[in-house]
């Protein structure tokens, strides 16, 4: 496989190779924190956001329920 230029992967992706390159330099100087999923939070802060938007999510689909009509009457 050879490798391919920033610019050919930029117009794969329909962003402006100024703006990869943008993106490899952040992660190349934060490699650590990159991408730190949602499975193992940090700290409790980052905790506290997953479980709020976890919480969200329900409520909302709660909502989208309490939405439809009722089937029976």
């Amino acid at each position: 496989m050879r490798k391919r230029l920033s610019k050919e992967i930029a117009d794969d992706l329909g962003i402006r190779a100024t703006l990869l390159q943008q993106w490899r330099e952040k992660y190349l100087a934060t490699k650590e924190q990159a991408f730190p999923g949602t499975g193992n939070p940090k700290d409790a802060e980052s905790e506290r956001i997953r479980q709020l938007e976890r919480q969200l999510h329900l409520v909302t689909e709660e909502c989208e329920i309490l939405k439809k009509p009722a089937l029976c009457s």
